[in-house]
């Protein structure tokens, strides 16, 4: 099995994620419903949308209740024979 790496950086307008070598910005400061932006801006794998969903809106994990959440949605394609997903919920405790 391949060893990764990802690491996060933050700056004053965003979050960068780092994973294995390719920088994503996984989230955009300050966040507001139905932003979007080039996920891929600092890569060059080509333009990726992601767009904000359920900012500031409670989210369950489990028996753990978060108050304040926010959604990413990456890509959310599906068709008969392919389907990508890819979605990340950021959560802030207390």
């Amino acid at each position: 099995m391949e060893a990764r790496s990802f690491t996060v950086r933050l700056k004053i307008d965003c979050a960068i994620g780092n994973e294995n070598g390719q920088e994503y910005v996984k989230m955009t400061f300050l966040p507001s419903e139905k932003l979007a932006w080039n996920g891929n801006i600092y890569n060059n794998l080509g333009e990726d949308e992601y767009v904000l969903k359920n900012v500031n809106k409670v989210f369950q994990l489990g028996e753990t209740t978060f108050d304040r959440a926010v959604t990413v949605v990456q890509q959310n394609d599906s068709t008969l024979v392919k389907q990508d997903k890819r979605i990340e919920t950021y959560a802030a405790e207390g």
